[in-house]
């Protein structure tokens, strides 16, 4: 994959967060905001788009091919993004997926059953037609997210790995990451370039870097590559560590198998 800038993108970085230019002084990963309600948004809006874009221009010998989630394919993938849209576009539907989930799940994260009740309420779904209703349940998903009830955000859960976090922080940015690797998996199954520009994909990056130091808490310097790159540092004396962008993302969410800190995993 030969990620390249899209000259088209609209700008959607919160001021004072972006790519160090080469040479510059890293930043301290404390001085990167939180993603606001209003910026995930715009992330959302702006990353759902890429992943349509780009599973519209696959063909039918695309949808079958293996991904880096072992048991999906890449039309398996694309169907459960339109499972997981129609829960968030409706609070009472994402309950009625969680709770069929539970009982899917069997003892294993409920995030693997919730992700069962998708793919076996549309299992006679073909790539095309799930592709077909992606634009509208995109559209009605950010409107759902937007309005999830401020009482169910606080909520808290859990992921196996990295610990706890309340339901507004997995609606307002763990939802847009989710789509954002998906598009890595099928960019990647099917040998497409994925879109990388510095102010949609190189937020999302510097919130997971900022994510993921927080959870460890250790120093180190992290030179990331790529147009959705940037210089990272927390405290003194630690590791450098240099990777690309997308390896770094895959490896914070257990695609990669990383050592030392990069064990270390992050909400995806």
């Amino acid at each position: 994959m030969n990620p390249q800038e899209d000259p088209t993108a609209t700008g959607s970085m919160t001021a004072g967060v972006g790519a160090s230019s080469a040479g510059a002084r890293p930043i301290d990963v404390n001085t990167i905001p939180a993603v606001s309600r209003a910026e995930s948004t715009q992330l959302a809006i702006t990353e759902y788009a890429r992943f349509t874009d780009l599973v519209r221009h696959l063909g039918p010998d695309d949808f079958g091919k293996p991904t880096d989630c072992t048991e999906w394919d890449v039309r398996t993938i694309i169907v459960h993004q339109v499972g997981a849209g129609e829960g968030h576009a409706r609070w009472p539907e994402f309950l009625r997926q969680v709770i069929g989930g539970m009982r899917l799940a069997k003892g294993r994260d409920p995030v693997d059953g919730l992700n069962d009740f998708h793919l076996r309420e549309r299992a006679d779904w073909t790539a095309e037609r799930a592709i077909a209703e992606l634009p509208d349940v995109q559209a009605r998903a950010v409107q759902g997210r937007r309005r999830f009830p401020a009482l169910l955000r606080l909520i808290p859960g859990s992921s196996p790995g990295v610990g706890r976090f309340s339901l507004g922080f997995l609606f307002d940015v763990v939802l847009t990451r989710d789509t954002w690797m998906h598009r890595v998996d099928i960019s990647r199954a099917t040998g497409r370039e994925m879109i990388l520009t510095s102010d949609h994909d190189g937020r999302i990056v510097a919130d997971v870097v900022s994510d993921w130091a927080r959870q460890h808490g250790r120093p180190f310097q992290l030179n990331v590559s790529g147009p959705a790159g940037g210089s990272y540092r927390q405290g003194s004396e630690g590791p450098e560590i240099s990777m690309d962008a997308v390896e770094l993302c895959r490896t914070t969410s257990g695609r990669e198998k990383g050592t030392g800190l990069l064990a270390q995993l992050v909400a995806w």
